[in-house]
């Protein structure tokens, strides 16, 4: 931990070094700006060195911070280690001593403010304003003299200050900067919205845990929606994807004779037709702005898809389209997609192109974050983790398995937890059903604290927990992977390979895997075709697991007797201590219950417990409970006697 500390602390003061060095450098010189990710083990204090030897240190002289983490809840967690940092005390002649925060928490439209209204009074008409594309503040805000209704009195506007007069009083000001210059926090979503546009320019850009998932795009629409334009390209784009014999999108574009700039075209004159469409104005009651937007959807939704298809068609010349694809019918009820024509698009990150980028990510992939900006140093930073990991390899505990109707895995699973939480602080990491299935509307069961696989990043709740259990793997479909894949490598010259079943289905291939650290035979490991699908595959179900177990914090805790259960057969990059297996730990306690919890000292004492049992089984039985005796002494409540 140690080596990993400095390295850590080394990394950051090159970077601050070469962020001053950027910023004082004239601009004829094109010095880059620098751009950093950290990929250090969790735990190691990523945060608050960040705080501690960057931003207190001498970053935030420079000016404005922008600070992106995950969830809302994350926010208020790093704003109070910030003002802990940065709160500076100021005597004032007219208000005495107060504490001067440094730090700004920038909420979104749908979130409410401290007395719990809501910041916009039209936050869900401004989410379908952005998902189509349009500008939230010329629709709904501001445009000329026209303005909301609510605007004066708005909770979300009002966390803005007053940039001009904060860019003047930069320029003016000797030293302004070393005084009012702060970090404006802010959930990931911020990142692809024009929030920036409100604020001074910052001297710096930090992005806390991965952001990926928030700048993909997904819109469905309805392949009748571009016969409805009655625009030749768009009936064309209709027709093509819903005949099964046709060729490829993009070729077939080709062969009809369309290029990106008629597409463009198309685009262009639907642009027109949408001013004229949509014509929502600011001050219109929010019940005529939702009928306005609702009717002329279609209209935003097919020029949106012409100018994502003009682009694709512009940068590749490969045969398929990444943009768009049709979902057949299918008798699958809870599937939305059925029917629809799938837009997949990568969002572009909204931080200007010569600010100085910092990223921290315990599983950060170059190769996604250079999806997202040009050029990205990715410093990796590895430390050994202090607990006992075990990891049952012969059950892959999916979701499937845990929730079918006989409830006999379950009901194991409930005990074993039952079992670990008595003998200290649990975490269980799971999918949301699987909670729900345990836990019902709560959050515990038996004492043991539940959390959703994806809502673990950055979380210092349970760093103090004893033991922690992952149950199971989110995994998603190998279809919805591929549509991840698509849009973050929409602009890529290499298609997306995928495989398909006879009944259109796009299932996972398997590939052998092995652990590390236990001699175990290779597992079987579901896995996408295509290389760039199993990257975001891996970032899903691979890093959240291993995400779960970090929330201990692991790298520390001297004296602690820290107790990892993976509840999972698919191999994490973890040392794993101990591997088991559950069909016969399910038998121990079974033996162990026929013994009453008292472990024979002999083979004929155990056959005269159990009848029907030949030595040679009694012998093995008894051995497998040895092996097994710590296991079996940290998971169950009943005191067993060996």
């Amino acid at each position: 931990v140690e080596d990993a500390e400095e390295r850590l602390n080394q990394t950051i003061e090159e970077f601050s070094r070469k962020l001053h060095e950027y910023w004082r450098a004239d601009p004829l010189d094109f010095v880059p700006p620098p751009s950093l990710a950290i990929k250090a083990t969790a735990g190691l204090g990523k945060t608050s060195k960040l705080i501690k030897k960057l931003i207190s240190r001498n970053a935030i002289e420079l000016g404005d911070i922008h600070y992106f983490v995950p969830t809302l809840a994350l926010s208020e967690q790093l704003r109070a280690d910030l003002d802990e940092e940065l709160s500076i005390e100021v005597d004032s002649k007219t208000e005495g001593i107060f504490t001067l925060s440094r730090v700004t928490l920038i909420k979104g439209r749908d979130k409410t403010d401290e007395d719990g209204n809501p910041l916009c009074e039209k936050a869900a008409l401004a989410r379908d304003v952005a998902k189509l594309g349009l500008s939230v503040s010329t629709t709904l805000c501001k445009s000329g003299k026209k303005t909301c209704q609510f605007y004066d009195s708005c909770g979300y506007q009002n966390q803005f200050g007053d940039k001009e007069a904060e860019e003047a009083a930069e320029v003016k000001v000797l030293y302004f900067n070393k005084v009012y210059s702060e970090v404006k926090v802010m959930a990931h979503n911020h990142l692809f919205l024009n929030t920036k546009g409100r604020m001074r320019k910052p001297k710096l850009v930090i992005i806390d845990e991965a952001f990926w998932q928030t700048g993909i795009d997904e819109t469905l629409i309805s392949p009748t929606d571009l016969l409805t334009v009655q625009k030749p390209i768009s009936a064309f784009i209709a027709q093509t994807l819903l005949n099964p014999e046709a060729p490829p999108l993009l070729k077939a574009l080709r062969d009809a004779g369309y290029d990106e700039y008629q597409l463009a075209f198309e685009a262009l004159e639907i642009d027109e037709e949408v001013e004229g469409t949509v014509d929502i104005k600011p001050d219109m009651a929010t019940s005529t702005q939702g009928k306005r937007l609702s009717s002329s959807a279609y209209v935003v939704k097919t020029h949106i898809l012409l100018k994502h298809l003009s682009a694709e068609l512009g940068r590749v010349s490969r045969d398929e389209s990444h943009v768009v694809r049709y979902e057949p019918e299918s008798n699958e009820k809870k599937n939305p997609k059925a029917g629809q024509l799938v837009m997949t698009t990568r969002k572009h990150l909204n931080v200007d192109s010569d600010t100085p980028i910092i990223f921290i990510d315990a599983n950060a992939q170059k190769e996604i974050l250079e999806q997202f900006v040009e050029e990205v140093e990715v410093v990796e930073i590895a430390a050994q983790r202090k607990a006992t990991i075990h990891q049952f390899t012969d059950r892959s505990f999916s979701k499937t398995k845990l929730l079918s109707p006989d409830g006999e895995l379950l009901s194991q699973v409930m005990a074993f937890t039952a079992g670990v939480a008595s003998k200290g602080a649990t975490l269980v990491a799971c999918t949301k059903g699987v909670k729900v299935a345990i836990c019902g509307d709560r959050d515990t069961y038996e004492g043991a604290s539940f959390v959703n696989f994806g809502n673990l990043r950055g979380l210092n709740d349970f760093a103090a927990f004893e033991n922690v259990i992952i149950l199971g793997r989110e995994q998603p479909a190998a279809s919805g992977m591929s549509d991840q894949a698509r849009s973050m490598w929409w602009d890529s010259e290499e298609s997306l390979r995928v495989l398909q079943d006879k009944s259109g289905n796009q299932p996972y291939t398997s590939h052998p895997r092995g652990y590390r650290g236990i001699r175990r035979a290779s597992v079987q490991v579901q896995v996408h075709p295509d290389w760039r699908a199993q990257l975001l595959l891996e970032q899903v179900r691979e890093a959240e697991s291993e995400q779960a177990l970090d929330r201990l914090r692991l790298l520390r805790g001297e004296g602690k007797q820290r107790q990892v259960y993976i509840l999972s057969n698919v191999p994490l990059n973890v040392t794993v201590d101990y591997g088991w297996s559950w069909k016969q730990y399910q038998k121990s306690l079974e033996v162990l219950r026929a013994c009453s919890w008292i472990v024979p000292k002999k083979t004929k004492d155990l056959m005269s417990l159990i009848p029907d049992i030949s030595e040679r089984t009694a012998r093995e039985w008894l051995k497998e409970l040895k092996t097994a005796e710590s296991l079996i002494r940290n998971t169950i409540k009943e005191s067993a006697v060996f």
